[in-house]
């Protein structure tokens, strides 16, 4: 578990790298009233993605290599059937957002860069989903993030700011979708190891689970889109550029949310008791608090990075770094609670729980972020993670893995 956990850190630390360098390019190129219309436009596509997706992919997670049939020919049969759900769900979202893009005042450029984007990072989302479920954190990180970004990072170090921030958006948004599109391919290919295949329970996605996908997105990419219309483009670019560099405090997290639900939930399908479950919980949080705390006591330490590396300042600007990356010191030190409870069978808690903190932050951030800019809306997400993965953490510790036998009947069976 180590080992792996260590494996998806480099290179999920890789793909963060590539997507600071892509941002502090675009920033440099184009100024921070183009950070923010890049950021922004990617953040919508990302809430637009977890919709068209439906909570489909958490789902597949938490099912570990039960979530698609074993034998090449029915997995192409299943992916399709995926694929092609997905797509058509983001046009039809998307046709809805662009419009009122358009009523509210964006170019027809910016708006049909934005259109193109939607049902690529749906593809994404869903390409990213199945590789983890199928146990394959490397090509999830691969394909739907580092290969695209590398992509759109050359294109935008080789031409600088001659076509513009929305050029540099457009081939990032087809870098990602042919990315995407060969990371499923990968796996419609083979044929899977595993033993004993039992369909899943139901295919269908719960309500419950929709709403934890849907939050987690909400509550992790709005910040730009509020910043963005609340307070426009460069306020956008500033928060933005807080978020990305002080994301770089929960490397650890993400690496691994990549595998813990299919790693519990194949765990529980094994047998595993709950004295293994508890200790594999354990070792990936602490996996996670021994890289956060390091990296965010330099990034509080020195919160001038953000200036140097993206070559624009703003008043309060060190403080919005300062902020967020507390935020994500506290989500990194909880670790990955939210997924562990999906994959224990605890998803209405779970859901209950970022659907409350989500709302929360969208609220906080309209009402501080008017009252105070970007510091606001950087206060008011602290508070809402620091909420919800505190009340998270007590009842994974407290309630859900005491009783972890109990959870293997509801862990693959999310209704």
């Amino acid at each position: 578990m180590i080992k792996k956990q260590i494996a998806s850190g480099i290179l999920f630390a890789l793909s963060a790298v590539v997507y600071v360098l892509l941002e502090v390019l675009v920033g440099r190129e184009y100024g921070a009233g183009g950070l923010g219309r890049f950021a922004s436009t990617v953040s919508a596509s990302q809430i637009v993605a977890v919709l068209a997706v439906g909570g489909v992919g958490l789902t597949l997670q938490a099912q570990g290599r039960n979530a698609i049939p074993p034998m090449s020919s029915e997995r192409r049969s299943a992916i399709l059937r995926m694929v092609w759900r997905v797509q058509w769900r983001a046009v039809g979202l998307g046709t809805i957002a662009s419009a009122i893009a358009l009523a509210i005042g964006e170019s027809a450029a910016a708006t049909s860069a934005m259109f193109a984007a939607f049902p690529a990072f749906a593809l994404a989302s869903l390409s990213r989903d199945l590789l983890r479920s199928q146990s394959k954190a490397a090509s999830s990180f691969l394909f739907p993030y580092i290969a695209p970004a590398s992509i759109a990072l050359t294109y935008v170090a080789l031409l600088e700011s001659e076509r513009g921030v929305i050029s540099a958006l457009l081939v990032f948004v087809i870098a990602l979708w042919l990315c995407s599109a060969l990371g499923l391919l990968s796996i419609a290919k083979e044929t899977s190891p595993t033993p004993n295949y039992q369909p899943p329970p139901t295919s269908r996605v719960s309500p419950t689970v929709f709403v934890i996908v849907v939050s987690g997105v909400v509550l992790s990419s709005s910040d730009s889109i509020v910043a963005r219309i609340a307070l426009g483009l460069d306020e956008a670019g500033t928060v933005t550029a807080a978020i990305r560099v002080s994301s770089l405090v929960a490397l650890g997290l993400a690496a691994s949310n990549a595998f813990m639900a299919p790693a519990v939930a194949d765990a529980k399908t094994a047998g595993e008791p709950e004295r293994g479950v508890r200790r594999m919980v354990f070792r990936a949080t602490v996996g996670c608090a021994a890289w956060a705390f390091p990296t965010s006591l330099i990034l509080l330490a020195f919160p001038s990075i953000l200036s140097d590396l993206f070559d624009f300042d703003s008043e309060g600007s060190a403080t919005v770094l300062r902020v967020y990356t507390l935020t994500y010191l506290i989500s990194a030190a909880a670790g990955p609670v939210a997924f562990v409870g999906v994959a224990l069978g605890q998803h209405k808690a779970v859901a209950t729980v970022t659907a409350l903190a989500a709302s929360g932050n969208i609220l906080l951030s309209a009402l501080l972020g008017w009252k105070l800019g970007g510091v606001g809306i950087a206060i008011a997400t602290f508070v809402a993670v620091a909420s919800s993965n505190g009340c998270l953490s007590v009842l994974l510790w407290k309630r859900w893995l005491p009783n972890v036998e109990g959870a293997g009947d509801q862990a693959s069976d999310l209704r």
